[in-house]
C-alpha cells in the first residue's frame, strides 16, 4: 500500500504510507519511486539518500518482525509532511501507544542541528497532534557511527542504523494498541498554532487592529506633546536670557 488509503478522506501529504510488514517486503525500488512522485524536486543527493537508506531501513523492520511478530501490524510513513509547514520528518512509525519519529543522517556523528531538528518534528507532535494527545511520542536520530545502542541526547535518541530494530522494540508500550493510520491521518488530527500571517488576517477580519494602532499611536502622541512643551521652554529660556 503506498500513498493510496482505503477510507477517505484522510491527510495524504506523505511519500509512502503501509504496514510494518507490507514496507519491509516491498522492492526498494517501488518505495524510492513513490518517494519521487510526492518530492517532486529531490535533489540527485536526496535520491541517493533513498536508495542507500530504504534497504536497511527495511532490514531493521524485519528484524523487529522476529523480536515481536505484531510488529508486522505497525504503520510505516515516510516522508510525512506536517500540515501547514514544508517540514517533513524522514520516517514516522505508528506503534503500541507510541509514536517513533525517525530522522536518518548519513554523517558519522549527530550534529546538534540533527537533534534540534528531531526534537522539532516530535515536540510538534507532541503539542498539536491529536493522535499524540497523551501517548510517547520519540525522536530518534540514526547516523553511521551511533553504534547499536542507543544513546539519548537532549531528549532524542541516537543510534547507528544496527540498532533501531532494538530500539523500535524497546519504545513499544505493551498492553497499549497499536496506533491506527485512520487516526494519526485524520484531516482534522493536527492543529498547529496559526502562523503570523495567518494570525494577522484573523486580527484583521475580526477587525481588532485598529485597538492595536490605536495603542500603539498613543505613546508617539505622548512624545510629540513633549517635544513641544520642550521646545516652548527652550524659546522662554531664550528671550530671558536675551533681555
Amino acid at each position: 500500500m503506498t500513498r493510496d488509503t482505503e477510507d477517505a478522506p484522510l491527510y495524504d501529504r506523505f511519500g509512502w504510507q503501509s504496514s510494518l510488514g507490507d514496507f519491509s517486503r516491498s522492492e526498494p525500488r517501488v518505495v524510492r519511486i513513490q518517494l519521487q512522485k510526492f518530492v517532486t524536486d529531490a535533489s540527485p543527493e536526496q535520491i541517493r539518500a533513498w536508495d542507500q537508506s530504504i534497504p536497511w531501513l527495511q532490514r531493521e523492520c524485519r528484524e523487529l518482525e522476529v523480536r515481536d511478530v505484531g510488529a508486522r501490524e505497525y504503520t510505516a510513513i515516510l516522508e510525512y509532511e506536517l500540515p501547514r509547514d514544508s517540514r517533513r520528518p524522514d520516517v514516522v512509525v505508528l506503534e503500541r501507544g507510541c509514536v517513533a519519529v525517525l530522522e536518518l543522517k548519513g554523517a558519522l556523528h549527530a550534529s546538534q542541528a540533527a537533534i534540534d531538528q528531531a526534537m522539532g518534528y516530535a515536540r510538534d507532535l507532541r503539542a498539536y497532534h491529536a493522535a499524540c494527545a497523551g501517548r510517547s511520542v520519540t525522536p530518534a536520530l540514526l547516523v553511521r557511527g551511533g553504534g547499536a545502542t542507543p544513546i539519548e541526547r537532549d531528549g532524542v535518541y541516537v543510534v547507528g542504523p544496527e540498532g533501531l530494530d532494538a530500539l523500535l522494540d524497546e519504545l513499544s508500550a505493551d498492553g497499549q494498541p497499536i496506533i491506527g493510520p485512520e487516526e494519526f491521518l485524520a484531516l482534522d488530527a493536527y492543529a498547529p498554532l496559526p502562523t503570523i500571517v495567518q494570525a494577522a488576517r484573523e486580527l484583521f477580519q475580526r477587525r481588532e487592529l485598529p485597538m492595536i494602532k490605536r495603542a500603539r499611536a498613543a505613546p508617539t502622541l505622548r512624545c510629540s506633546t513633549s517635544r513641544r512643551s520642550h521646545a516652548r521652554r527652550r524659546a522662554r529660556a531664550r528671550a530671558i536670557w536675551c533681555c
